[in-house]
């Protein structure tokens, strides 16, 4: 199964932490919060997962370089910097580039805020 996560927010209730690592990058009891999510994902079959993302994207790819978080394989969907974005977009931006031939769900990455 696949699965669209969205890791765009800037975690402005999280300052100082988040002005230069995403929230979704922050530890919880040492490990990120996208690999602690990811790994849920696949223990209830995700193999493959599209991060949406947003603010501080490279932060991402040069965390997993190798395109796999938590056991799942990960590709990163970059929007353009122009215009107000939101969810829809964000939604939307990874959903023109596949075309899903298996299941597939769509979840935003909870935070602690």
């Amino acid at each position: 199964m696949r699965a669209v996560i969205l890791v765009g927010g800037l975690g402005t209730r999280l300052r100082p932490l988040t002005e230069t690592i995403p929230k979704q990058l922050l530890p919880i009891a040492g490990v990120p919060m996208i690999e602690r999510v990811l790994g849920q994902l696949a223990s209830h079959g995700v193999d493959r997962a599209i991060l949406s993302m947003g603010y501080l994207p490279d932060a991402f790819v040069a965390a997993y370089p190798d395109g796999r978080i938590g056991g799942v394989s990960v590709s990163f969907a970059i929007p353009p910097r122009s215009g107000p974005r939101g969810r829809s977009d964000s939604l939307a931006s990874p959903a023109r580039s596949t075309r899903p031939s298996s299941p597939s769900m769509a979840t935003c990455s909870p935070t602690s805020t």
